[in-house]
């Protein structure tokens, strides 16, 4: 195992989080312009839509709050309104699938009796080399799976604008 001397944090780019937690106050101020509207709330099918409008701000508020920090003491996963930590002595297995219609990789680490999962489509793919990188260097070869070198090449070969 070789030492981190700085922790690397991932999350989505900055424009990206402004935008995202921007769309969320405009859901938000759109909601609450239509109660103050329609002030004597009777209509099901507005409170079913007042519904919709919370469940979607919230959604896309803690969707900009997804941050992965990998650093000597472990791996650590703020995902939206709950923290998931593993420390590198407590991770069983590592593995990567290939998730949906277009094969977006995956990768489960597993550790204690619950899993972390690290999800391409939160990250973007130079990001998800380098925490696969760091995922190498910090964790003993023998608890990664067969196909997460083959995948993991896979990856690095692809050619795409999205990087």
């Amino acid at each position: 195992m070789q030492r981190l001397y700085v922790p690397y944090i991932f999350q989505m780019p900055q424009w990206a989080r402004y935008l995202l937690r921007g769309v969320a106050v405009l859901l938000a101020a759109t909601l609450i312009m239509l109660l103050l509207m329609l002030n004597p709330v009777t209509d099901p099918v507005i409170l079913i839509a007042a519904l919709a409008f919370v469940l979607v701000s919230v959604s896309i508020w803690s969707f900009s709050n997804i941050r992965l920090e990998i650093s000597d003491d472990g791996l650590f996963l703020k995902n939206g309104f709950s923290k998931r930590e593993a420390g590198w002595q407590a991770i069983k297995v590592v593995e990567i699938k290939e998730i949906g219609k277009y094969f977006d990789p995956q990768i489960y680490v597993h550790y204690g009796n619950t899993k972390m999962i690290i999800a391409n489509s939160v990250f973007r793919k130079q990001q998800m080399l380098k925490i696969m990188e760091l995922l190498e260097m910090k964790l003993p070869a023998t608890i990664f799976f067969a196909s997460y070198h083959t995948i993991k090449k896979k990856m690095e070969e692809q050619k795409g604008w999205l990087l």
